[in-house]
């Protein structure tokens, strides 16, 4: 929304004050900041270039805009992995703070931590801690020892320290800034915890596994409290979450030390903490409660933001100190207030933000033939006491203590190599490019995450043996699909032991039938296309007319072109002042002006015309001009190509017909029909409440950097002008279905939704949350699971694929009593296509294209011409784990 209003206004500054104008500048400078924010880094730096070249022209090269310019610029370029480009950026930032602003003073130390912050990313430690010592040395003096900020950049050099393996030091720059922060924040801080959470990080590479034991513990009391007063805790700020704690250090020392029980509740407890957390919001019904844990955190920001103001520099007065003591004490009791209310929420709704299940709830969700697994991976650090990190292989049955087994390294006496560290991803590599067959990767890779787990998995201790693997999210394993390193299990995916429980709890919907969408129209609109235009053969180009002015009752308008004044060819703005200084006592002064490609005779009266002219000449002028229109039009959107899947109505029209004689028919969108408007239309009068399934094939794109930005394709052909809804105040459509409108809007109570398209299941990667995406935002909108990939995905297997899932779901296939469970159709579907031969396959694509028809206007659709040629002796086109193993089941396996 703030998008299309930063445009209007920026086609309002450049009609009304002119392109060279530092306001218009202030403009190109908030869109690209806005579009940073939404991760469209590529358009973001050419607005950022625009306003610093701007600035640099109206302002000059010594100006504090112009240094701010640098600076943005540098942080668009660092944001796409740019570093050196950056560098540069934030150098001549940090020169121009220097020359303008002097050496002591906050920019120019802001300037020294950016810029270390930039050489750190690109492993420059030694270069990245001197300009750290400077930073803090400045914030020292100007903001004085009592400052959050000088807390952060102590803290800041500790990091920058522990990554050269100076441990020791790094100890006592950590030290300092929690001390800082406890006396500045409070016990009971994120701030804090991190701080608590960096230590443990720092001892623990020292071999100080029981100091670092105790530092973690205590960063877990510091926020579990803490997290219930921030905004932050949710789906949408995960990464800041994970980055004040992490459960993988604290489960893998309690480990180390053989408390396996409580090492399976921490590792528990940093899995799918965010969609958690959101869980247990969308489940508090009471308005009530909602209005007044809004009030207690908006009274606690408050009071963080007076706790700053203390922190004033000039030292500590006892009236700063009694006004200190005073506010801790008000947010301690505001934590006490919003602690009694989440144990309300808890006891009366389940499970409140932070809390998970005790291990005894989880494992009455498992059936005896099931069991949790996981794999907890721990980087090492060089220099550090253990360099090799901590890996483990993680199990939980439905009864006995939960099992923890070392991994075995390929290295001399089994020790972790980088190899060993490699081995997933390069199966995945396999895997998601259809390159080499991957097998004896998956046989090391099943070897070095299952073989340890083998006698567990067995029958034993009165269970019968493992049939059934519900994997949790496991940093390394995240993205390989389990089901390629082995065929004896039944295989689905959950995002925390405490949320496959509350899904199994849940009772069965009691909605019916099918939505099912496909075959968008992605092409947009067909814009005429412009004809060249010519470029004036000269003169200077009018960015304003004054209205009234001498040029405006002459006729002229902004962008026109003054060719020539008084008989003489303008080439520069000084020959237009020198011609109206010479001409000032003349009746009248004839001119010629240009205009959309035709020249035309103006007369002015003499004296000054009231115009403002741009500082290149007209033809350069308009050339730049025309440039930066094409930017603009070409950032409104995804302007992609997007080829059309003529499959994807063949599948839906297979999954129709399926569900032709249920007790609802089959809802399907196609054509313009499969619009993200039509879609939201859908949402907001709760129609997706009423299936059971819910079906999407189309396109797909995963944001690995804003994950709740990963979307679905839809239809693009009668979109609605975005500037218009937004003053109408509705949401502005750009035919992407989102992460976060599906999180936002969609209220479902069905069985399971399957996004059939490419990397559904990706996004952002996080620790304890797997991959951030659609995922979390389904399952959070009342979907019991879901059916997503892992990666690009071919167009008639995936048909082919659906087709028997559906198939088996529904029990409408020959050979079948009765409905199977959605974990065991899809792993059929899965082992049929791979052992399907070329002319079955042949045969089935040519069954699911009978008879379809696409939409007046577009092409017939072809038989689908994806199957592959002969595969070896075996004869089976999708053999490869490509076709097969991308689609993955998470949540609830029956």
């Amino acid at each position: 929304e703030a998008e299309a209003g930063l445009r209007k206004a920026l086609d309002l500054h450049r009609k009304l004050l002119g392109e060279e104008h530092p306001d218009t500048a202030s403009i190109y400078n908030n869109l690209a900041g806005n579009q940073n924010a939404q991760g469209k880094y590529a358009e973001a730096e050419a607005g950022y270039r625009k306003a610093l070249d701007l600035r640099r022209k109206l302002l000059g090269e010594e100006h504090p805009h112009t240094a701010a310019g640098y600076n943005n610029l540098a942080s668009n370029q660092q944001d796409q992995g740019k570093y050196a480009e950056a560098e540069a950026g934030f150098r001549k930032a940090l020169d121009l703070h220097r020359n303008l602003k002097g050496e002591e003073h906050p920019h120019t130390a802001a300037s020294y931590n950016n810029l270390a912050y930039n050489q750190n990313a690109q492993g420059k430690y030694a270069e990245a801690e001197a300009g750290l010592r400077k930073a803090l040395d400045l914030h020292r003096k100007l903001l004085g020892e009592e400052h959050p900020d000088t807390a952060s950049i102590y803290n800041n050099l500790a990091l920058n320290q522990n990554s050269l393996g100076k441990y020791a030091e790094a100890e006592a720059g950590y030290r300092k800034a929690l001390d800082l922060r406890r006396n500045l924040k409070g016990e009971e801080h994120p701030h804090t915890a991190a701080s608590y959470n960096n230590l443990a990080y720092n001892q623990n590479a020292q071999g100080k596994y029981a100091e670092a034991e105790y530092y973690s513990r205590r960063a877990v009391a510091s926020i579990s409290t803490a997290r219930l007063a921030f905004s932050w805790a949710g789906v949408d700020r995960t990464t800041e979450t994970s980055q004040m704690l992490s459960f993988t250090l604290f489960a893998a020392l309690l480990a180390r030390g053989g408390k396996t029980e409580e090492a399976w509740q921490r590792f528990e407890e940093g899995l799918g903490r965010g969609t958690g957390d959101d869980l247990a919001a969308r489940l508090r019904r009471p308005r009530a409660d909602q209005d007044r844990q809004t009030e207690i955190v908006r009274r606690l920001d408050r009071l963080d933001r007076l706790l700053k103001q203390t922190a004033a520099p000039g030292g500590e007065t006892p009236e700063i100190r009694k006004s200190r003591e005073d506010l801790l004490s008000r947010r301690l009791a505001a934590l006490d207030e919003l602690d009694v209310l989440a144990r309300h929420l808890e006891k009366t709704y389940g499970p409140a933000e932070g809390q998970v299940f005790e291990r005894a709830a989880i494992q009455a969700a498992l059936s005896p033939e099931t069991a949790l697994v996981a794999w907890l991976d721990r980087p090492g650090q060089a220099n550090a006491a253990d360099p090799n990190g901590d890996h483990w292989a993680v199990l939980l049955r439905s009864s006995g203590l939960p099992v923890w087994e070392r991994l075995r390294g390929s290295g001399p006496s089994e020790a972790w190599t980088d190899g060993d560290t490699r081995l997933p991803e390069d199966l995945l590599r396999t895997l998601n490019t259809a390159q080499g067959d991957g097998r004896s990767l998956a046989k090391k890779l099943r070897a070095q995450r299952l073989g340890p787990l083998a006698n567990h998995l067995a029958a034993r201790d009165g269970l019968p043996a493992v049939r059934r693997l519900v994997v949790l999210p496991s940093y390394l394993m995240d993205g390989v699909p389990i089901e390629v390193i082995t065929d004896g299990y039944t295989v689905s995916y959950a995002l925390s032991g405490t949320l496959y429980a509350h899904l199994r709890k849940q009772s069965r919907p009691e909605s019916d039938g099918l939505f099912a969408l496909g075959d968008p129209v992605y092409d947009p609109p067909a814009r005429p296309e412009d004809k060249p235009k010519p470029l004036p053969p000269g003169g200077l180009l009018l960015t304003a007319v004054v209205p009234g002015a001498n040029a405006a009752r002459a006729g002229l308008r902004p962008n026109d072109v003054l060719l020539r004044y008084a008989g003489a060819d303008l080439a520069a703005r000084d020959d237009l002042t020198k011609l109206v200084e010479a001409h000032a006592k003349d009746e009248q002064v004839p001119a010629a002006a240009w205009r959309d490609g035709k020249a035309f005779d103006v007369k002015f009266a003499p004296g000054k015309l009231g115009v403002v002219v741009a500082t290149d000449p007209a033809p350069k002028a308009i050339a730049e001009r025309r440039k930066t229109d094409e930017w603009l039009h070409a950032s409104r959107g995804d302007d992609g190509k997007w080829e059309a899947l003529p499959g994807t109505r063949a599948e839906v029209e297979a999954l129709r017909r399926l569900f032709a004689d249920g007790k609802a028919p089959a809802k399907v969108l196609l054509d313009s029909d499969a619009s993200e408007q039509t879609l939201d239309a859908l949402a907001k009068k709760n129609d997706l409440e009423k299936y059971r399934y819910l079906h999407l094939a189309t396109h797909g794109i995963a944001d690995s950097r804003f994950p709740l930005r990963s979307a679905v394709i839809l239809s693009r052909d009668a979109l609605p002008d975005p500037l218009k809804q937004v003053e109408n105040g509705l949401y502005p459509y750009d035919g992407r279905l989102t992460a976060e409108e599906v999180l936002r809007t969609w209220h479902l109570k069905s069985e399971m939704v399957t996004l059939s398209a490419c990397q559904t299941a990706l996004g952002k990667h996080e620790d304890g949350e797997s991959f951030m995406g659609f995922a979390q935002a389904l399952l959070l909108a009342g979907s019991r699971s879901v059916c997503l990939s892992l990666w690009n995905v071919n167009d008639a297997a995936t048909a082919l694929l659906m087709e028997r899932f559906y198939q088996n779901l529904l029990g409408k296939r020959d050979g079948l009593k009765e409905p199977m469970k959605k974990a065991d159709a899809l792993a059929e579907a899965k082992a049929w296509l791979r052992e399907l031969s070329r002319e079955e396959a042949l045969k089935r694509v040519a069954v699911l294209t009978n008879g379809v028809e696409r939409g007046k206007g577009r092409k017939p659709l072809p038989l689908l011409s994806e199957v592959p040629a002969e595969v070896g002796k075996d004869n089976k086109p999708y053999a490869h784990p490509y076709y097969w193993a991308a689609f993955v089941l998470i949540g609830d396996a029956d």
